[in-house]
């Protein structure tokens, strides 16, 4: 995990910058918003930052609002992340001028070995998270919090797989 953090001008007018890159933000609870991460805070834009996040994973996350990240005021730049989802805007929120760029974002894609299969057979499912949402490849060496990672499919007893 690499963690920079920069402060200046504290107390009075705070300028803040933190990088985050290949950490792990999972199952935190928040009774507000940004149950993995808030940034900012309300008082004027930009209230923190800028700050930085890649190659990193938030899942499980659970709050009243940006589940996994909340952006209050200011400037993130929070891209090539998995989000527990290939939905990444479900579960981050933008509050008064935030600027939060997300994209390009991890997915989790699965493809079926044999594709098609008959009553009573079997098919093994292979999931690949090594590309971004819009095909590109990540690289392996930037994918040390999601490579190795179980994957569940809830349901999928003679269905399908959502």
């Amino acid at each position: 995990m690499y963690i920079n953090a920069t402060t200046t001008g504290c107390p009075g007018a705070c300028a803040n910058t933190i990088s985050f890159n290949k950490i792990a933000v999972i199952n935190n609870t928040s009774t507000a918003n940004g149950g993995g991460i808030h940034t900012g805070n309300a008082s004027a834009f930009p209230s923190a930052g800028p700050m930085s996040m890649s190659f990193s994973r938030l899942a499980g996350n659970t709050a009243t609002s940006g589940s996994n990240f909340s952006n209050d005021n200011t400037t993130a730049t929070v891209q090539n992340n998995w989000w527990g989802t290939n939905a990444a805007l479900s579960t981050i929120l933008n509050l008064n001028v935030a600027v939060t760029t997300f994209d390009p974002f991890i997915v989790l894609t699965h493809a079926g070995s044999p594709n098609k299969i008959r009553i009573n057979q079997s098919s093994t499912l292979t999931g690949d998270m090594s590309k971004d949402n819009h095909g590109t490849a990540v690289g392996l060496a930037n994918l040390t919090e999601i490579i190795g990672l179980p994957i569940t499919f809830n349901g999928a007893v003679l269905g399908t797989i959502p």
